[in-house]
């Protein structure tokens, strides 16, 4: 751990004894005694930003003094605003030291303190806020939504579950807050492979709860991309408990909410890609459109185009999706594509073998690969224009499902 996670950590520790009247015991002494050991070791400007955290945690005892100024208090106001919409986030935090209520509600302030510290690299500070948030504003789902995605970035496996079972428990819970638990609770699905159905079907219910309540808000209040994510996790719910149909349906009702949903199209692509390849490709084409960060939309398009002779599309694709992946095997595939497509458009046959040699580097066992070198390089096409190359994936249609839903997690999460 290095000095400065270790110095956050303690810090946050060291608030949370005063705050429960232990300023006084061993226990605080041997912490500051740690504290001392790491401070040593953080560089001027680093000790310069924990001086101003420790202020700030002052917060969460109800014990943080304004910093005396002579600006006016409008003024300063108005330069929290200017400078938070500049992401100049130092600033922001400096500025909320001089002037907060009766401008700011407390809990706002807490939330902004959460998204700058976060920023700035301070993780569990950002967390500790986002929590404080939510206790001085309960109805602010934001904000129940904030601390347990914070908790699951941090790894912080067994208190996020218990905190998803008690929001999933609460029968009064802000949908955001439905939200986050049942994400919470499918990250303990760590293998992402059909396991406890109970645990799916409590998942399914409280995105169904979650739903429901993100739906009767007003439409200004709604967030179309929570809502669809909702949506996206009940497709993979429902593809887990072995009900395709209810998967596909649910993908589509995240694509009628936000069409521009590259996830939903992904989702659903994969769905149908064994079954109903040829609707899959439209799906994945209309995440390619959306310029999806996501691979596999390219890697099957990549392969269809192939196989049909559009040549010039899948050096496109494969180009694209090379961007977007490192996974040795699926580079291997593009890269295989990319020499194959341009040895079918007559470039030089130097580049082609330098592109298989690209491929055969990350995959040197795969024969395919090899075959599919010699025949591009040195057997002429037969007269009838078809090429005797074999094109396939070396990922599997559930790998790539398994793939996906972890990729979207981490999104979720980042999103946040």
């Amino acid at each position: 751990m290095s000095p400065k996670r270790a110095h956050e950590q303690q810090l946050i520790r060291l608030h949370r004894l005063l705050a429960e009247g232990k300023g006084e015991t061993e226990e605080h002494e041997a912490l500051c005694e740690s504290m001392l050991e790491s401070w040593k070791q953080l560089d001027a400007t680093t000790r310069e930003l924990f001086r101003g955290l420790s202020g700030d945690l002052d917060m969460l005892e109800g014990t943080e003094r304004l910093e005396a100024t002579e600006e006016d208090t409008a003024h300063l106001s108005q330069e929290i605003e200017r400078t938070w919409k500049e992401k100049d986030f130092p600033r922001v935090l400096a500025l909320l030291r001089k002037v907060q209520a009766p401008f700011f509600p407390a809990d706002r302030v807490a939330y902004v303190r959460g998204r700058c510290w976060n920023e700035l690299g301070f993780p569990e500070a950002a967390h500790a806020f986002y929590e404080h948030a939510s206790k001085l504003n309960p109805d602010n789902g934001n904000y129940a939504y904030l601390a347990l995605i914070q908790a699951l970035s941090l790894g912080w496996g067994e208190q996020v579950v218990a905190k998803a079972n008690a929001v999933a428990d609460d029968p009064h819970a802000h949908a955001r807050a439905l939200f986050a638990a049942a994400h919470a609770l499918l990250r303990t699905d760590a293998s992402g492979q059909l396991g406890d159905e109970r645990l799916y079907r409590k998942i399914v219910g409280i995105l169904q709860r979650a739903v429901a309540a993100e739906t009767r808000l007003p439409a200004s209040l709604r967030r179309p991309s929570v809502l669809a994510g909702g949506y996206v996790e009940l497709g993979f719910c429902y593809e887990r408990l072995q009900d395709p149909d209810l998967a596909r349906r649910a993908y589509t009702e995240a694509l009628q909410i936000d069409p521009k949903s590259d996830a939903a199209f992904t989702a659903r692509g994969l769905l149908l890609s064994s079954t109903e390849p040829d609707k899959a490709a439209l799906d994945f084409a209309q995440a390619v459109s959306l310029k999806t960060p996501l691979v596999w939309p390219y890697l099957f398009l990549a392969r269809h185009t192939l196989l049909t002779g559009d040549y010039g599309r899948t050096v496109e694709l494969c180009e694209e999706g090379l961007k977007r992946t490192d996974d040795p095997g699926q580079r291997a595939n593009l890269f295989e594509w990319l020499a194959l497509a341009k040895a079918a458009l007559s470039e030089p046959k130097e580049l082609v073998e330098e592109i298989f040699e690209q491929a055969l580097d990350l995959s040197p066992l795969n024969l395919r690969i090899q075959r599919n070198k010699e025949i591009a390089l040195g057997a002429a096409p037969p007269e009838s224009g078809e090429r005797p190359w074999q094109v396939a994936s070396d990922t599997l249609d559930d790998e790539a499902r398994l793939q996906f839903r972890q990729q979207f997690r981490q999104q979720t999460l980042a999103a946040a």
